[in-house]
């Protein structure tokens, strides 16, 4: 699975291209699957990649999407996929 992540301002809808760092984590907590995290790079302007998400287990996953913006600030988005 590839999972492609386009970063806008909140404010604004500008694309965010300034982040530091972007990472991904994933769990599926009804299987007891605990949280892997990997690193998203940069694919083009406000455009980051996993290009390999592994979530090859049927049910609801969290995927946890941290952006950190600067040595102090970051921000999560918590998501639910449903994988069948």
């Amino acid at each position: 699975n590839e999972l492609h992540l386009y970063l806008t301002d909140p404010k604004t809808g500008a694309q965010l291209d300034d982040a530091k760092e972007v990472r991904v984590a994933t769990a599926l907590p009804a299987k007891d699957i605990g949280s892997s995290e990997v690193a998203a790079s940069k694919a083009g302007p406000g455009h980051y990649l996993v290009p390999a998400l592994t979530l090859g287990v049927p049910g609801t996953w969290t995927v946890t999407v941290t952006v950190r913006v600067s040595d102090f600030d970051e921000y999560t988005k918590k998501l639910e996929v449903k994988i069948e």
